[in-house]
């Protein structure tokens, strides 16, 4: 079953109106809203973030790099949130 879900997009700070069309526990596309005041159309961000949401390569736990920043490997270590928000928050 699907089924469409009024939202708004957070990737940039103009939090464009969406129409988000959920199925299968899963969001299956983003399209503009044009009934919200900025809705009228989507940035490439925004019409993109199912590709985002379900990557193989989506990271979901905070990392620090270990190398310096111009290293070819820039070695991310894992590390715990309360070591992201403490530390480096």
């Amino acid at each position: 079953m699907t089924f469409v879900v009024h939202g708004h997009c957070t990737l940039c700070r103009s939090r464009c109106g969406t129409l988000n069309t959920v199925g299968d526990d899963r969001m299956l596309s983003v399209e503009p809203d044009p009934s919200h005041p900025t809705g009228k159309a989507m940035c490439m961000k925004g019409r993109v973030v199912t590709e985002i949401l379900h990557s193989r390569n989506r990271v979901f736990n905070p990392m620090r790099q270990t190398a310096p920043k111009d290293a070819k490997d820039p070695k991310w270590k894992r590390i715990s949130w309360e070591e992201a928000v403490i530390v480096y928050g």
